[in-house]
């Protein structure tokens, strides 16, 4: 699945996805990265990422490697051909490894027309341990929306 590593100084994340949700309309699972970005979703971010690491993998042969300073964020964008349709989807769900650290703290959040919405803190990140991450989007009034044009972590 979504693979993403992030120690602070790295930590890295795998396998990311929007998951079904229990609603009427229930999609398939959508992959937003799975040894590399997939299905119209691209690099937006503002630190540096690696999204071919093999220091820390949780499946697959990659993870994305995100290395922040203060105030800096990994961004997947979606605006090709169109902002992404959340309708009939739950969750985002991602695999999380602190790296040889671990201890940071972190925010998620949904970009909605290119507008970041509030946001969820997950953390302390353990240390050299993959955790995985199952974020409700209706908790972030980013469900059953035909405009997300990002995700931030």
């Amino acid at each position: 699945m979504y693979r993403l590593r992030l120690p602070l100084p790295c930590l890295a994340l795998s396998a990311l996805c929007l998951l079904v949700g229990a609603s009427a309309h229930a999609q398939a699972d959508v992959t937003i990265y799975d040894d590399a970005l997939q299905n119209g979703w691209g690099d937006w971010g503002w630190t540096t990422t690696d999204y071919a690491s093999t220091a820390t993998v949780h499946t697959g042969t990659y993870s994305i490697a995100i290395t922040p300073g203060g105030w800096e964020g990994a961004q997947m964008g979606h605006n090709w051909p169109a902002p992404f349709d959340s309708t009939g989807y739950g969750n985002l769900t991602f695999w999380i490894n602190g790296g040889a650290s671990g201890g940071q703290t972190l925010q998620v959040y949904a970009v909605l027309n290119y507008a970041g919405q509030a946001p969820v803190a997950i953390g302390p990140i353990v240390a050299n341990t993959w955790q995985k991450i199952t974020i409700p989007l209706a908790s972030r009034g980013a469900d059953n929306k035909t405009d997300i044009t990002g995700i931030v972590i």
